[in-house]
C-alpha cells in the first residue's frame, strides 16, 4: 500500500512539472542556444568558429543536430 501511495505521489509530481513546462518556439530555441555562434540568420560566425547553417538542406541539418547528441 505504501509503495502504491509513493508511486501515485511521484506520478502527480512529475505530471505537475510537465504541465508547468514552457513550450518554446523553434525561434526561441535557436536564438537562445545557436545564434551566438551561428549568427542571427544562420550565416555563421568565423570568430566563434560557428559554421554557416543556412546553406544546409533539412536532412543535412537534422543529421548535424543528431550527431551533437
Amino acid at each position: 500500500m505504501r509503495q502504491l501511495l509513493i508511486g501515485a505521489l511521484m506520478t502527480l509530481a512529475l505530471g505537475a512539472n510537465v504541465a508547468c513546462a514552457k513550450a518554446y518556439s523553434m525561434a526561441e530555441i535557436y536564438n537562445g542556444a545557436c545564434a551566438l555562434c551561428h549568427g542571427k540568420n544562420a550565416e555563421g560566425n568565423p570568430e566563434k568558429k560557428g559554421p554557416a547553417l543556412n546553406n544546409l538542406s533539412e536532412s543535412e541539418l537534422a543529421y548535424e543536430l543528431l550527431i551533437l547528441v
